[in-house]
């Protein structure tokens, strides 16, 4: 395929993405200051009912601790209120049809595979500064840094993350492991 010919055909994708988009933040919402997580007994403990938004929350844990589960509980509870959400896939190991069984509509959630480790931060900064997200997962669990361990997020970079939540207005969730 010529270079020309492949750019129009990746530019006609990226015009039914937006298109899609559009359609998608259309359809009438309520107005959210909380996400609730969909577990009662979860919601009950955090200080306004759910996760507040315009903030970046970590959920650290161990392999099988149940971050991902919780995660997902907040992606389906947004998809319940027809809200859009990410998912920066660091490790690529969500599986959509697990998702799909814990409520997450397939059809509301964009899922991004960066192919640089570096490009994960910058990813989810993006999806949460645009405000066309109610929530953003970044899974950086996995994933082997130059130090043989899984990436930590530096002080700058947490920075931007805060920041990109505060000012779309939505959630990032941030999953790590203690190690």
């Amino acid at each position: 395929m010529s270079a020309v010919a492949e750019q129009r055909s990746g530019g006609a994708v990226v015009e039914q993405l937006r298109e899609r988009i559009r359609q998608l933040q259309a359809a009438p919402r309520s107005y959210l200051a909380v996400l609730r997580t969909g577990m009662e007994a979860v919601d009950a403990l955090l200080p306004s009912g759910g996760f507040p938004l315009g903030q970046a929350v970590e959920l650290c844990g161990e392999a099988a601790s149940g971050r991902t589960s919780l995660a997902l509980s907040a992606v389906a509870s947004a998809h319940k209120e027809a809200r859009l959400c990410a998912w920066v896939d660091g490790p690529r190991e969500l599986y959509a049809p697990a998702a799909a069984a814990q409520g997450v509509d397939l059809e509301r959630l964009l899922l991004v595979r960066p192919k640089a480790p570096e490009q994960r931060v910058w990813a989810a900064v993006q999806l949460a500064r645009s405000g066309a997200f109610a929530c953003v997962v970044l899974d950086l669990t996995r994933g082997v840094g130059a130090t043989g361990r899984p990436p930590r997020v530096g002080l700058a970079e947490a920075r931007k993350l805060a920041d990109a939540a505060e000012r779309g207005g939505g959630l990032l969730l941030l999953l790590t492991s203690p190690e």
